[in-house]
């Protein structure tokens, strides 16, 4: 997708002026599966927006296990950790499959914060969008059992389901992939899952 159209189609910028002075110095990176995009830990230099393909976002805990805390696979998505301006992720974000993003710089998006209206909209939204998910998420892994947390998942990312692997799932949901296997055959059994 040419940048004009991006911008514009899911930053909702359709100032002229602005797509130029945001394309003059965006960059465009192509990943393959299993490169990291940003690493757990680092100063958040650019802002990137997925175009296409999948990543998950992850982090180790005080054990050092690899757990999955996000996903992003929507054309237009945030692929970070925070919406803050030049703060440190704590977490890292894996390509789970070739895909490509569009990399602002926050610098830049700080000014156009401060010069433009518009763009202070479009940052809120996309605010609101993954705090309304971080939410969706928290209380679906607090108040659902094992069965129902799987199930809520494939309500909720049902075009992640053969794209994503199972232990990842299994981590997202905070549970074990024996456990997640288990669902799988119980919930395919009783004729709910192809």
């Amino acid at each position: 997708m040419e940048f004009e159209a991006f911008a514009s189609r899911w930053l909702g910028i359709h100032d002229r002026e602005n797509i130029e002075r945001i394309k003059a110095v965006s960059i465009t990176r192509s990943l393959r599966k299993g490169e990291l995009l940003i690493q757990g830990g680092e100063v958040q230099k650019w802002c990137y927006f997925l175009n296409y393909g999948l990543f998950r976002g992850f982090f180790l805990d005080s054990a050092g296990r690899d757990l999955t805390e996000c996903f992003s696979a929507r054309p237009g998505g945030t692929v970070m950790s925070c919406l803050g301006v030049t703060e440190i992720s704590p977490i890292g974000f894996e390509a789970l499959e070739d895909s490509e993003v569009f990399g602002v710089p926050m610098a830049l998006i700080r000014t156009l914060l401060e010069e433009d209206t518009s763009v202070v909209r479009t940052y809120n939204q996309i605010l609101t969008a993954a705090l309304r998910e971080q939410w969706e998420i928290k209380l679906a892994l607090c108040q659902y059992d094992a069965r129902e947390r799987y199930l809520w998942f494939r309500r909720t990312y049902p075009a992640l389901i053969g794209r994503v692997q199972n232990k990842h799932i299994a981590s997202f949901l905070s549970i074990t992939p024996v456990t997640l296997s288990r669902l799988r055959r119980t919930i395919r059994e009783e004729g709910g899952e192809l």
